[in-house]
């Protein structure tokens, strides 16, 4: 079997340069379209529509962007590290513990749509729900969570990109923001969602043929032929290894913080229209789920039993892919990877020109400020973030921070803010003391445990202490368990107030002023009434359902099978490991058909009406 170094740079450099120039150029053009269609109405043309793409977006292509935007390059080369270091049990938990966040995320989004239907942004619900030194510290969770993200998207792209063609990290780091920070300037929210739903397909295709190839080549029973002749390869069948277990701690924790307190999840929320809000993102974690689990097992388990040898094990995808199919494989998965790269990127400007034009600009800095001045402010700042994070990320680069480290401690970072957000839109107990001192705390006591947990690690140097399991999985723990207790001690034993949520709804509105509304003719308000008795409607019926589908989903993929298969003791055997390679296949080949079709059907029904401001009762 082939060793890295003989793969390596089995592709020429200028490769990445094609791709880039022409998926930029096709988003390029596809811009330039988008902005002669926003000029012919008025309204499209507002700040309002920008970051809330008109709050009338059907499901289908808002689930195609949730599982777009998901899809990081962390989700194809974290995932078949994972696979590749721990065998089943890796992707299974990188899968799991990404997917329950999005599902519950689905409670979230159907309480917004509920209490702040003409919400921009979650720290403007803290500002609101809270007070301003809540807002403030929530701003910096938010950017912070966009940057990490971005970040982890650029250097695993560009770690990808070097392992093929050899081009220079630093270069590759500094070009791939380039892609989408521009693009995405001119086209919004919408625009965004709607590229979102194009690169998804690309991703799906190229994802699902790599495997079905491996399986075809090589053959299932073969794979676990060659895993089981591996050193200690029983543990490489069962998913409930110790260390596996341990990642899918971490993971989960991680990932609550990077959906929950990531602008664009919320964004999501906001733009899909109230009949959809919930069953969007509970069917984008199932149709997401297949896609870790599937590619993953065959680019990072089935490297493994080929008997790939790498020095960093992040790189085994690629490697992979070039190993079974040649270069044709190794563009295929470059080209996947890069659709993963301008997605996530792309929402990710959008989402930190949200939060920079509302909540830092208009409601701190010119409250004032009419649409246009907003408006002006969004496309500045969604453009300069891709520099920005270019940038950033080179100085992570040279000083050896890697895309496994910032995946493993981004919930120490990140998830202190979890339960003040989670118990501020779905509890009226809460208070602005304790939703503020519990995310303080709780990221003051994940450090604190973090640093001395590592220092008492016994191998390798202090940095290299801070990067294993159990320091990680410790201090991920203290944030969320200090957090939430916090919280909890200030809603049931020091505060008996209970906030009235309709407060919300009257200080929460436009951009658009009155007379600006009514000087666009071809728009009107939706009724506030109308709208309330419908969303009310919603959620005693079909809301419910789907948050309880969610709680009962997220226990079942995170606990109960878990459970099941560790007191059971089960090992996979030659046949039900095939049987599994059959389920994941199959379930990304339904996820695929659904992302790709259903947002197609959907084009063909008729529109709800676009949600730029509510008449007053």
């Amino acid at each position: 079997m082939p060793a890295s170094s003989e793969v390596n740079y089995v592709l020429p450099y200028q490769s990445v340069y094609y791709i880039i120039i022409i998926f930029g150029i096709i988003f390029f053009v596809f811009s330039l379209l988008w902005w002669k269609s926003i000029l012919r109405m008025s309204y499209r043309n507002t700040a309002e529509w920008f970051l809330s793409a008109g709050r009338n977006m059907k499901g289908g292509i808002v689930t195609a962007s949730i599982v777009s935007t998901w899809t990081w390059a962390a989700t194809i080369m974290v995932s078949s590290k994972m696979g590749y270091d721990y065998g089943i049990s890796g992707p299974y938990w990188y899968a799991a513990g990404a997917t329950i966040p999005i599902l519950l995320f689905s409670a979230i989004a159907v309480y917004v749509k509920k209490l702040t239907p003409q919400l921009h942004t979650f720290p403007e619900f803290i500002l609101y729900r809270f007070d301003k030194k809540t807002h403030w510290i929530m701003i910096i969770i938010g950017l912070m969570a966009c940057t990490i993200v971005t970040t982890m998207v650029i250097l695993g792209g560009a770690l990808a990109l070097n392992v093929l063609t050899g081009i220079n990290v630093k270069i590759a780091v500094l070009v791939i923001p380039l892609a989408f920070c521009f693009y995405s300037s001119i086209t919004g929210l919408r625009g965004s969602i709607v590229t979102d739903y194009l690169q998804l397909a690309i991703i799906l295709v190229i994802g699902l043929g790599l495997s079905v190839f491996l399986y075809y080549k090589y053959g299932d029973f073969g794979i676990c032929m060659m895993l089981d002749n591996l050193h200690s390869g029983s543990r490489l069948f069962t998913i409930t290894s110790f260390s596996g277990i341990m990642f899918g701690i971490i993971n989960t924790i991680g990932n609550f913080g990077t959906v929950f307190l990531d602008q664009t999840y919320w964004q999501r929320a906001i733009a899909v229209n109230y009949k959809s809000v919930g069953s969007c993102f509970f069917t984008a974690g199932l149709v997401w789920f297949a896609l870790p689990l599937c590619i993953a097992t065959a680019l990072g388990v089935g490297g493994l039993a080929l008997g790939i040898n790498v020095g960093d094990s992040t790189t085994i995808a690629p490697l992979t892919a070039y190993h079974m199919s040649g270069d044709v494989g190794g563009i295929a998965f470059l080209v996947m990877l890069f659709m993963a790269i301008i997605s996530t990127g792309n929402s990710e400007s959008v989402a930190v020109s949200s939060l920079i034009a509302n909540d830092i600009y208009r409601l701190h800095m010119r409250p004032q400020a009419t649409d246009k001045q907003i408006l002006r402010v969004s496309r500045f700042t969604t453009g300069l973030f891709g520099i920005v994070t270019g940038i950033f990320s080179v100085f992570l680069f040279s000083i050896g921070v890697q895309v496994y480290f910032l995946y493993l401690a981004m919930g120490i970072f990140l998830s202190s803010g979890i339960f003040p957000v989670i118990l501020g839109v779905m509890w009226k107990r809460l208070s602005s003391f304790g939703a503020f001192w519990g995310t303080l705390l709780g990221f003051m006591s994940g450090i604190i445990v973090w640093l001395i947990m590592a220092s008492v690690q016994e191998e390798g140097s202090f940095f290299e202490a801070m990067s294993k399991m159990v320091p990680i999985v410790c201090a991920n723990c203290s944030v969320v368990f200090v957090s939430g207790i916090v919280c909890l001690i200030d809603g049931c034993l020091l505060h008996k107030n209970q906030f009235d949520f309709t407060i919300l709804q009257h200080k929460i509105g436009s951009f658009l002023r009155k007379q600006e509304m009514k000087d666009m003719k071809e728009i009107k308000p939706v009724a506030k009434r109308a709208y309330f008795e419908n969303i009310n409607l919603y959620f005693r019926t079909d809301g419910r359902k789907i948050i309880l589908l969610a709680i009962y989903s997220s226990l079942l993929m995170g606990v109960f099978f878990p459970a099941v298969m560790y007191f059971s003791g089960f090992t996979f055997s030659e046949g039900f490991f095939s049987y599994w390679i059959i389920g994941t296949l199959v379930w990304l080949m339904f996820s695929a058909g659904y992302t790709i079709l259903i947002p197609i059907i959907d084009f063909f029904q008729p529109d709800e009406m676009e949600q730029l401001s509510l008449d007053e009762p």
